[in-house]
């Protein structure tokens, strides 16, 4: 099944009816499969759940080592996050709101966000997630809350890495 799907994103690229492949939810293990079908290089995005609460290291330093960006989505754990004390202390200190400091910290990983949000005035907020610039110590703090909680785990999912 992988084959025929990979090659068919192959085939839509080629025609010009995309520029880019990439994956979503793929763990290691299916990037490896994938990319042996398709080629290195070839798998440029893999859009996982990320958030402070679950940071995916593994997975992202195998993208990183690959040149796959890594798109976060639910960036903001389901609400969860923004009740964070650090994030809570890391956003006052920044006169901005735990939301931003998140998709900032986020940012300055080199990871991809894409925060959903139906209130146009959060949406507008999430835009200025490029303005804080977080220290050394401010990013480490942030990097100590992974508990390796996942909000999404559907019963036909991977083995997560």
């Amino acid at each position: 099944m992988m084959a025929d799907y990979m090659a068919a994103l192959v085939e839509a690229r080629e025609r010009g009816v995309t520029r880019m492949i990439g994956a979503s939810n793929f763990p290691i293990a299916w990037l490896e499969r994938a990319t042996a079908i398709v080629g290195t290089g070839q798998i440029v995005n893999n859009q996982v759940e990320l958030h402070p609460y679950l940071q995916n290291r593994k997975l992202r330093d195998f993208c990183d080592r690959n040149r796959i960006s890594v798109t976060a989505y639910m960036p903001l754990g389901k609400g969860k996050v923004l009740s964070d004390a650090v994030i809570g202390d890391i956003a006052a200190r920044h006169e901005m709101t735990p939301a931003i400091v998140t998709l900032a910290w986020l940012q300055q990983l080199g990871i991809i966000v894409i925060p959903a949000s139906a209130n146009r005035r959060h949406t507008e907020a999430n835009l200025r997630a490029g303005d804080p610039q977080l220290s050394g110590p401010e990013m480490a703090a942030m990097g100590a809350l992974d508990r390796g909680e996942r909000m999404i785990d559907p019963p036909k999912a991977p083995a997560w890495d």
